[in-house]
């Protein structure tokens, strides 16, 4: 952390997770969204009606792009089980690097995409809680 953004976390204007201002690819690139399933929890989780779990396969081709994204209203869990991804994330000052069984957890607030920097097809696996369109 930054020791400006430390020293307002001290004096608690600003957390740990404090946001920066997060640019890149608007569009994906080199990338593959295979079939996954999900299941309603409305009858599970009365809590959540209208929302599904759901799991999702990406491949990333090298030099592919997951674009920018937010994860206001559905949070998700992400797992590199192949290859190396690198993920610039608005809570993190630089970018992270994942590789296989590396974890994003992504939650509300959360801005960020991701990157294949290597030089093998990367595969992810995403479960996400989201709300489904009426």
């Amino acid at each position: 952390m930054k020791p400006f953004l430390l020293c307002l976390a001290l004096i608690g204007l600003a957390g740990p997770g404090s946001a920066h201002v997060l640019e890149g690819p608007t569009a994906p690139k080199g990338m593959k969204l295979l079939p996954g399933g999900e299941f309603a929890l409305d009858a599970e989780t009365p809590s959540v009606p209208g929302h599904s779990l759901r799991v999702r396969f990406f491949e990333v081709e090298p030099g592919g792009v997951i674009p920018v994204h937010s994860h206001e209203g559905r949070p998700a869990i992400a797992v590199v089980i192949e290859g190396e991804m690198t993920e610039h994330r608005s809570d993190e000052e630089g970018p992270v690097v994942l590789g296989p069984g590396g974890i994003s957890l992504e939650d509300k607030g959360l801005k960020h995409w991701w990157e294949n920097t290597g030089t093998v097809p990367a595969r992810i696996i995403g479960y996400d809680l989201y709300k489904r369109p009426e």
